[in-house]
C-alpha cells in the first residue's frame, strides 16, 4: 500500500510539473513544485485512506456490547 500511495504521489507531481513545464512555467519554479505537490498528494491520500480504513473498522456503538450496562 505505501509503494502505491508513494508512486501515485510521485506521478500526479510529475504530471503536474510537466504540464506546469509545458505551459511555459520556468524550469526552477518547477523544481519547487514538484516535491510541494508530491508531498501535498501523499498527505491527502493518506489522510483519505486512513478516514476510509477507521470508518469500516469502528465498531458499532449503537447497541451495548456483552457485559456492559446502559447506564455504565
Amino acid at each position: 500500500m505505501l509503494v502505491g500511495l508513494l508512486s501515485l504521489s510521485l506521478l500526479t507531481a510529475a504530471l503536474a510539473t510537466g504540464l506546469g513545464l509545458g505551459i511555459g512555467m520556468p524550469l526552477w519554479l518547477g523544481l519547487v513544485t514538484f516535491p510541494m505537490i508530491g508531498s501535498v498528494t501523499l498527505l491527502l491520500l493518506s489522510a483519505l485512506l486512513y478516514g476510509l480504513r477507521a470508518q469500516s473498522h469502528a465498531p458499532d456503538r449503537a447497541t451495548p456490547a456483552e457485559g456492559e450496562h446502559a447506564l455504565a
